[in-house]
C-alpha cells in the first residue's frame, strides 16, 4: 500500500475513531471504525488486513487521549468531514427539539 493511501486511511480512521470515542465516553472500538473506513472507501475492501493494521494504530492513539482532547479533535475534524446532525452529535451537542 502506498504511503499516500496509508496517510489517507489514517485521516479517515482518525475522523471516525474520534467520533466513536466521543460517543462512547472516550473509548473508540476498532470494529465500528473499520466499518466506517471501508464504507467510505469500498475500493479498499480487498486490502482489509492492511487497513485493519492502520485502524488499530489510530484507535490506540485516540484511546490514549483524554476525553477532552478527543472532543477538541472531534470539533476540529468531524463537522467538516461529516457535517450535519452527525457532526453535532459527535461534538456532544444535543439534538434540536422540534419546539
Amino acid at each position: 500500500m502506498s504511503e499516500e493511501i496509508s496517510e489517507e486511511i489514517e485521516l479517515i480512521a482518525y475522523k471516525y475513531a474520534l467520533q466513536n470515542a466521543v460517543r462512547h465516553g472516550g473509548k473508540a472500538a476498532e470494529g465500528p471504525v473499520m466499518s466506517k473506513v471501508l464504507g467510505e472507501r469500498q475500493d479498499l475492501r480487498q486490502r482489509a488486513k492492511e487497513v485493519a493494521t492502520i485502524v488499530r494504530k489510530v484507535v490506540e492513539k485516540v484511546n490514549s487521549m483524554s476525553l477532552e482532547e478527543q472532543r477538541k479533535g472531534a470539533r476540529n475534524q468531524i463537522p467538516r468531514a461529516v457535517g450535519g446532525e452527525e457532526g453535532r452529535r459527535a461534538q456532544g451537542a444535543t439534538a434540536p427539539t422540534g419546539r
